[in-house]
């Protein structure tokens, strides 16, 4: 058992004592806890709530007690401890931790991990940020000034009653971080020199809560295109279904390099197209989604090795964070307004950047 942490524990222990407080505060006021319904999200900050004069000698003394336990059993925890791995694994490990000459990512396909030189991972970074039609270097940080346009858009929209004033303590960040640029080596294209996929992490970022209040509104009408799939289960009942003949042909396209070639006016045309026509929401509420899907389009900038940069397309996302929306089904499942299936065949999108049709 590794030793046990006093801090982090203090952290936890008062934690759960929170929230027995808060429940004990409610149950005495007869408030039933709420059942969480996705439907019904609301956008607002985490309540720092804490009624301290609820937690009484008991709780007080429960609290107690479970840090005195985890002391008790760090003074009497069993010597020999058991490992997973050899002892040469664990040095090894040790000596690729303190070796800062390595970048360790993981691989884009098939689960592997990947360990390159800090000097190969600089170089294909800086390939990949040279493309001028893509990546603009700035020459200062444009977070000060991305940030009163944001909350400019925001004020408006409590102005007129689209959003509330939770809302905006939400949308709008106090001390947002900087997006940042890292890249997934291909392996599966060149085990030697492994191409870089790009991706922007946005955790905590200006447009990050933003883009899950879009989100929010934006997944059901995608959930209505007819591209859309939203499993391996899925897709096979769609080709059940699919009376099939002998002239019948099957194929399967992949995008290359999906989220660095849509135009921002491409990805934005075929979300307000589909919003105009599919969408019940008040006209009021269709133009701040707009405004705030442009916004964030339009404003995306990096950051990597000290420098800034500024995204001229849309922008390679995270795997499974709310932005994806944003730039790939969208444009992909539009490919029936377009014109690529002029002779009325099907067409599915799948992944990020796949699609199957006949």
């Amino acid at each position: 058992m590794n030793r046990v942490n006093k801090f982090e524990l203090f952290i936890d222990a008062n934690k759960f004592l929170c929230k027995l407080t808060i429940k004990k505060y409610f149950l005495k006021k007869g408030v039933e806890t709420a059942v969480y319904d996705n439907k019904k999200k609301s956008f607002k900050v985490k309540s720092d709530f804490f009624p301290w004069w609820e937690k009484g000698p008991f709780l007080e003394t429960f609290s107690k007690i479970v840090c005195q336990d985890f002391e008790n059993l760090e003074e009497n925890k069993v010597k020999k401890r058991v490992y997973n791995l050899t002892r040469a694994e664990q040095e090894v490990l040790k000596k690729l931790q303190t070796r800062k000459e390595w970048v360790i990512r993981a691989a884009d396909k098939g689960g592997g991990t990947v360990i390159m030189k800090r000097e190969y991972y600089e170089t294909e970074a800086r390939r990949i940020l040279m493309d001028r039609t893509t990546y603009k270097i700035l020459e200062n940080d444009p977070t000060e000034n991305f940030k009163l346009e944001l909350g400019n858009l925001l004020e408006e929209a409590v102005n007129i009653g689209i959003i509330t004033k939770e809302n905006f303590d939400f949308l709008y960040p106090k001390y947002p971080l900087t997006q940042i640029f890292y890249f997934l080596p291909k392996v599966h294209k060149n085990i030697r020199s492994p191409p870089g996929r790009p991706i922007i992490s946005g955790i905590d970022s200006l447009t990050a809560n933003s883009s899950k209040f879009i989100d929010f509104y934006l997944q059901p009408i995608a959930q209505k295109t007819k591209s859309y799939i939203k499993d391996s289960t899925h897709i096979l009942q769609e080709i059940e279904s699919i009376a099939w003949h002998s002239d019948y042909k099957w194929a399967t396209l992949d995008v290359t390099s999906l989220y660095t070639v849509i135009k921002h006016e491409l990805g934005i045309e075929a979300i307000v197209r589909t919003l105009e026509s599919q969408s019940t929401l008040e006209t009021n509420k269709q133009i701040f989604l707009k405004s705030a899907i442009r916004f964030i389009l339009e404003n995306i900038f990096l950051g990597i090795m000290r420098i800034c940069y500024f995204k001229l397309m849309v922008r390679p996302c995270a795997p499974g964070s709310p932005q994806i929306m944003l730039t790939s089904t969208w444009p992909i499942g539009r490919t029936h307004i377009f014109g690529v299936l002029p002779y009325g065949g099907r067409t599915w999108c799948y992944g990020e950047d796949s699609s199957m049709m006949f």
